[in-house]
């Protein structure tokens, strides 16, 4: 039922007008009638019609429904953009590791509230079973942190006891077998030296060395995907 909505949502825009205009017009003219037929005031002959206030109060319910119904293409973009964001960032995590893609990585992406002091995870590529997938951070926590502040990529080797130094808030959304970490930042692509939008992170429960990401030419390519993205991001809905 859904999906037929979607699909014929201006249709059914359409005829839902069609029909408010036709029974706020049967409504009005029957008002009218009641009024002048009758030496009585509005109140009074809104309740002599009965039944037919149901017309009224179908017409709001169509109008009503209207609204929720303009809303449905601005969703759909949303939707849209947020599967193509993440069949990119799948994309970007493969390039990364090339030709040895049965390494363990994956792709978040923070999207940064600067009135609340908070990162908060918005896309991401293999997390479903990791705490990070609903994850709030400090604007400035850990290696991505780094890289907001910095304005550049970031990338660190982390010890087995790195969730130690956490603050208590962060600890558990932060999944313990991560060694490493690459972070870039996303700019916006309107005025690269306004506010940071987010973080683009790469990070893998294997060694850095195995992964490569301390090496330039990953840095160069995680930048490259967290370019792209940004243009994606700002596409106004």
């Amino acid at each position: 039922m859904q999906e037929f909505i979607k699909k014929n949502y201006k249709v059914i825009l359409a005829l839902s007008s069609f029909l408010i205009v036709i029974f706020i017009g049967i409504y009005i003219n029957l008002l009218t009638t009641e009024l002048n037929a009758s030496d009585i005031n509005f109140i009074e002959a809104v309740k002599k019609l009965n039944l037919w206030n149901i017309l009224l109060i179908f017409s709001l319910f169509l109008y009503l429904y209207q609204i929720r119904l303009s809303k449905l293409p601005y969703h759909s973009i949303i939707e849209k953009k947020k599967q193509i964001i993440e069949d990119i960032l799948k994309a970007a995590s493969m390039s990364l590791i090339y030709p040895n893609l049965n390494l363990h990585i994956r792709a978040v992406i923070t999207i940064c509230d600067y009135q609340k002091s908070i990162r908060r995870t918005e896309y991401a590529y293999n997390i479903e079973a990791d705490p990070e997938r609903t994850a709030i951070f400090p604007i400035d926590f850990g290696v991505t942190g780094e890289a907001l502040m910095k304005r550049a990529a970031v990338a660190r080797h982390l010890t087995r006891t790195h969730k130690a130094a956490y603050p208590e808030n962060v600890k558990d959304v932060i999944a313990e077998p991560l060694k490493c970490v690459l972070a870039v930042p996303i700019f916006d692509p309107r005025d690269e030296r306004s506010p940071i939008l987010g973080i683009l992170a790469f990070d893998s429960f294997e060694n850095i060395t195995t992964v490569g990401f301390s090496n330039r030419e990953s840095y160069k390519i995680a930048q490259m995907w967290a370019d792209l993205i940004s243009k994606i991001i700002t596409i106004e809905e």
